[in-house]
């Protein structure tokens, strides 16, 4: 995260502001960072209501459910849900809402 960061300070530094699109990309490196750290191996979005984590490791998905109580919800032995509200969130919001998660303490 702290080499993306840098790269990212790097493209602004060259370039001044980046476009929407370049933005979205480094958000997407950042959540597939989080996310191997994790052992996950896929998230999408599953109704517009749940964030569905596939995962290989049930050691690590077990441990991210202890340090988010009430916010992973392990289903079986390949997925965990994120409960994502009932009101439909745009992309970015989801994304927002999953690198928080993904996040360690």
């Amino acid at each position: 995260l702290d080499h993306l960061a840098d790269f990212r300070r790097e493209l602004v530094d060259r370039f001044g502001p980046l476009p929407k699109p370049s933005e979205n990309l480094l958000a997407e490196a950042e959540l597939r960072i989080l996310a191997g750290t994790w052992g996950l191996e896929r998230i999408h979005v599953e109704d517009k209501e749940f964030a569905v984590l596939s995962y290989r490791d049930p050691k690590k998905i077990a441990g991210l459910a202890k340090l988010r109580p009430g916010q992973v919800r392990i289903v079986d032995g390949k997925r965990a849900y994120v409960p994502l509200g009932e009101d439909p969130l745009k992309p970015a919001e989801i994304a927002a809402i999953l690198k928080a998660l993904l996040k360690r303490k």
